[in-house]
């Protein structure tokens, strides 16, 4: 059953959705958004996720529900602060991690920052970019929504987030997330300046543990096997045949990918 909730970190609080299904055989997973959106993101896909397992997916500061932060966050501090979440919550185990586009890089950055605290991490379509890259990225990426009192100024956003994606996932559920998208719209560019300023380069070199690398058929292909390469020990999986709405019309077969996996990364570990 999905319920929400708030709960107290350092930084403030931070709003979450749940997945809870009787019994749980297996770690609790957590589930980090993309930006610029929010744990919402994760919903279609949490039942399928979560059918012997609890599932988390938290708002980063700023998005959704959680306290906006005080400045500008880098990856670091989305990490620091899920960690902090996943010591609130009192869970007494590691943690199974995914990540979604921006959520890969918060997922990484927990792995190296306490490895000891999870289990396995996947990552799916992986924004990893040299710094040229993110320095052209940033610009077109990582500026606030210019918006005004005039209903026009909205219209590239809803382009974006309902014109090109209702076919796929319904246009219920896109203006759901289009919602999200412009609910703090002053700081809905926050993550993607953190991902773009994030040392990809220099941080996956070093990381280390039970990780998976799936790649589905998008505009992130390319440098999600780059990251597989920057990662030799990654289990790699490609998923072209996942090619829109990953976890949306995609979500039973993404969710299928992920599930398998964690299962495998979790056998070559016990080996």
């Amino acid at each position: 059953m999905m319920r929400g909730a708030y709960i107290d970190i350092s930084m403030g609080q931070i709003h979450y959705r749940y997945w809870r299904s009787q019994p749980t055989h297996r770690r609790p997973l957590l589930c980090l958004h993309p930006a610029p959106f929010s744990g919402l993101f994760f919903t279609t896909a949490m039942p399928l996720l979560g059918h012997d397992r609890e599932v988390f997916a938290p708002d980063y500061p700023g998005y959704g529900g959680s306290t906006e932060p005080d400045e500008q966050p880098t990856i670091e501090d989305y990490a620091q602060c899920m960690l902090e979440f996943i010591d609130a919550l009192g869970i007494d185990t590691t943690v199974d991690v995914i990540g979604f586009h921006t959520g890969c890089l918060v997922g990484a950055e927990m792995l190296r920052l306490r490895p000891v605290s999870i289990n396995t991490l996947v990552m799916v379509d992986v924004p990893y970019f040299d710094s040229d890259a993110q320095e052209s990225l940033r610009s077109r990426a990582a500026a606030p929504l210019n918006l005004s009192p005039q209903a026009d100024s909205i219209g590239p956003v809803w382009e974006s987030d309902v014109g090109k994606k209702a076919a796929a996932i319904g246009m219920t559920r896109a203006v759901e997330l289009f919602s999200e998208h412009v609910r703090g719209y002053k700081r809905a560019h926050q993550a993607f300046h953190a991902a773009f300023t994030y040392p990809c380069v220099e941080r996956f070199a070093g990381l280390s543990g039970p990780l998976a690398i799936i790649a589905t058929q998008s505009m992130l292909l390319d440098a999600t096997r780059a990251a597989a390469q920057a990662v030799p020990a990654a289990h790699f999986v490609e998923a072209l045949d996942i090619t829109q709405a990953v976890f949306e019309e995609g979500a039973e077969a993404i969710t299928g990918k992920i599930d398998a996996a964690i299962r495998a990364l979790e056998e070559d570990h016990h080996e």
